[in-house]
């Protein structure tokens, strides 16, 4: 079976796909409009040394043509293409429905009020709080609550039921697919004809191949940040996106004089033993060069940092304190990618050894990587001269883990949201008038193989053996 991306301006439908796979191909299929195809992209791709035949729908085969240098051939040649929809309204951000938006904390506050703004029809369900109703009310945007103990209780199918039927919903958008809550949204929504869609709210942590978690594989649609995230997925259908927390990032003068921003985000029980000394050698390496420095302590880190000179943070502070720094020392985190799109050199510093793939194996050049005290202030010193030479590496970087960077996140996400939920409509309609609203029965989730689980076999069985185990586990079978 060959691995193939298929480049296409339409959805691709359960049938197409299918026939694709009797073919012999593992398909990705990567939904593209407007500058979200751009050359710079479709280098990157050719990059990809997992991939062995590119197919291109009819309307974008003369675009790549030039460009893709991998084995290529046109989507006709294997299946009907469907015309593009021909009754989509041309109203920007008319759905059929209600589109539900489900955030998980501040950050996807953020990310999704942009949508919602060019969007009418919508409403927001707040499960896991985390800032998210502060920021809510603070923009007057009415929401739903549901408690977490509903949420994890057999009760939740007739809640989520009752709420797609009291707003029509038409789709579902998280920035976050895979904790328990949302995941088991996912079940239901499927189960209704609802699509689903995860926005990628940042670099995920892929400690094992496609996620011990199975970030972002849960809905039906991925729209990514950039095209770095696709080699770590098992799900089928990307839309390159950008995140729309990114489109107000641009270059920031920088201050006088120099100062270094410190992010501290060691958060829900990951690394955190780490953090005492990671923060202490970034805060030895400013004194070494006699640079001032300020820590930025993500909000949901719970580590007593009040020795050092520190500011809470959060998704909304961050540009703000982006400003006042030249340099950003940072572990794992989407501060990598906002620090470099303001203008900012970055450090990714892990003495810890933390295994974060998109970030551990990158080699553009576009930022620092250090691992010791030492390398750390080599790097700091190097980063703090201001005529630093790397301006095209960090600009692929951005590329690569970003988008094409244009200020387009949000239109973007908004046209990819109109037309997934309008695919699906018939779906959404039938079910409506059958009254199923009232009858239907969601299925139980899925059960997933935990990751220490799933750790323990590694040591005992040969890989191919616990992968049967875990698509076994998520089939729902037991032996």
């Amino acid at each position: 079976m060959k691995n193939a991306i298929l480049l296409t301006s339409k959805i691709v439908d359960s049938e197409q796909l299918e026939e694709l796979r009797r073919r012999l191909f593992h398909v990705k299929v990567i939904h593209v409009f407007g500058a979200a195809l751009d050359p710079a992209h479709l280098e990157m791709i050719n990059r990809f040394t997992w991939l062995e035949q590119v197919i291109v729908d009819d309307d974008l085969y003369d675009v790549v043509e030039s460009v893709i240098r991998k084995p290529k051939e046109r989507l006709s040649n294997y299946v009907y293409v469907n015309p593009p929809l021909g009754d989509t309204p041309q109203t920007a951000g008319a759905v059929p429905g209600d589109v539900l938006f489900v955030p998980c904390n501040d950050t996807h506050v953020k990310m999704m009020l942009p949508m919602a703004e060019g969007i009418p029809n919508h409403h927001f369900l707040v499960i896991r709080g985390e800032n998210a109703e502060r920021y809510l009310s603070e923009h007057h945007e009415p929401f739903t609550t549901l408690p977490m103990n509903i949420a994890h209780s057999p009760q939740y199918r007739s809640e989520m039921l009752a709420l797609f039927r009291r707003y029509g919903t038409s789709a579902v958008v998280f920035g976050n697919d895979w904790v328990g809550e949302n995941w088991r949204i996912c079940h239901v929504a499927r189960h209704c004809g609802i699509p689903t869609i995860c926005i990628q709210e940042g670099p995920q942590d892929f400690e094992l191949e496609g996620g011990w978690q199975r970030q972002m594989q849960y809905a039906d649609y991925v729209f990514l940040q950039g095209l770095s995230t696709i080699p770590y997925l098992d799900a089928t259908h990307f839309f390159v996106s950008g995140n729309p927390r990114l489109s107000a990032c641009h270059p920031l003068p920088l201050p006088e004089p120099p100062a270094v921003l410190i992010n501290s985000n060691f958060t829900y029980g990951v690394c955190e033993e780490a953090r005492d000394r990671w923060v202490a050698d970034c805060v030895d390496a400013c004194a070494r060069l006699s640079v001032d420095y300020f820590i930025s302590q993500h909000p949901r880190d719970t580590g007593d940092l009040g020795k050092y000179k520190v500011i809470r943070s959060d998704a909304f502070k961050l540009p703000e304190q982006l400003a006042r720094c030249n340099v950003v020392i940072t572990r794992f985190s989407q501060v990598l990618h906002e620090a470099m799109l303001a203008g900012r050199q970055v450090i990714y510093y892990n003495p810890h050894g933390e295994v974060k793939r998109v970030h551990t194996e990158d080699r553009s050049g576009g930022f620092f990587h250090a691992h010791d005290p030492e390398s750390l202030a080599g790097a700091l010193a190097v980063a703090l001269r201001p005529d630093f030479p790397n301006e095209a590496e960090r600009t692929l970087c951005n590329r690569f883990h970003c988008g094409p960077c244009d200020g387009r996140e949000v239109e973007r996400c908004i046209e990819g949201i109109v037309q997934v939920a309008w695919q699906h409509r018939h779906a959404l309609e039938s079910f409506g008038a059958s009254g199923a609203w009232r009858q239907a029965r969601a299925p139980r989730p899925e059960s997933v193989l935990g990751h220490r689980v799933a750790n323990w076999l590694r040591r005992v069985f040969p890989e191919e053996v616990v992968q049967r185990i875990r698509r076994a586990v998520r089939g729902g079978r037991t032996t």
